[in-house]
């Protein structure tokens, strides 16, 4: 033990690098151990680590906040997307409403108009029929007319009667034949003549 400290002592003996000073020059000099001089060394890399920590905290929270921002203008995007949509159904909708509105409308007047024409034609054919009936009713009336016309000039005419021209006077009871006398005579004076 005592040979090591001496060793100690010689060895500190034999430093050229050791310094004296008096109590008041020692109570300048600051004493640094080991270990105090070994953290003053690594206080830059200290520092270094944590800027650098400092730096990957702060490029995550910039690269989180990107990353919020392009899932909001996603979101964003996927809502108008999904708006447009929406109004392109409700317009297509609303476009197909008033399609079958208009072919509806559009049915009605054809169909409105069917109904005329086929009411047209029926007045048209029963126009036709009365008219039909009214020309039979009035050809009817014609042929009575001549007939009793006909009947009346066959009446009051003047025929022959036993070979005799007799004036016919029309009457309703009965038809009145007028002979005359000397043509009676005459003609009973040729039939006597030959039958002798």
């Amino acid at each position: 033990m005592s040979m090591s400290i001496e060793s100690k002592h010689k060895k500190f003996q034999d430093s050229d690098d050791l310094e004296f000073h008096t109590a008041d020059e020692a109570s300048d000099i600051n004493v640094v151990s080991e270990d105090e001089d070994s953290d003053s060394d690594d206080a830059p890399e200290e520092e270094t680590i944590s800027s650098a920590a400092q730096q990957l905290k702060e490029k995550e929270r910039i690269e989180n906040e990107l990353a919020a921002r392009e899932r909001e203008a996603l979101k964003e995007k996927r809502r108008l997307q999904a708006q447009r949509f929406a109004e392109q159904a409700t317009l297509k909708k609303e476009k197909q409403k008033a399609l079958e509105q208009r072919q509806l409308i559009e049915q009605k007047r054809a169909e409105e108009a069917q109904r005329l024409r086929e009411a047209k034609k029926r007045d048209k054919e029963l126009e036709e029929q009365l008219l039909m009936q009214e020309l039979e009713k009035q050809r009817e009336r014609e042929a009575k007319l001549r007939r009793l016309q006909l009947r009346k000039k066959q009446e009051q005419g003047v025929r022959k009667v036993d070979g005799l021209k007799v004036k016919v006077l029309g009457t309703k009871a009965k038809v009145t034949k007028v002979a005359n006398r000397d043509q009676l005579l005459n003609k009973r004076k040729k039939i006597l003549n030959k039958r002798r």
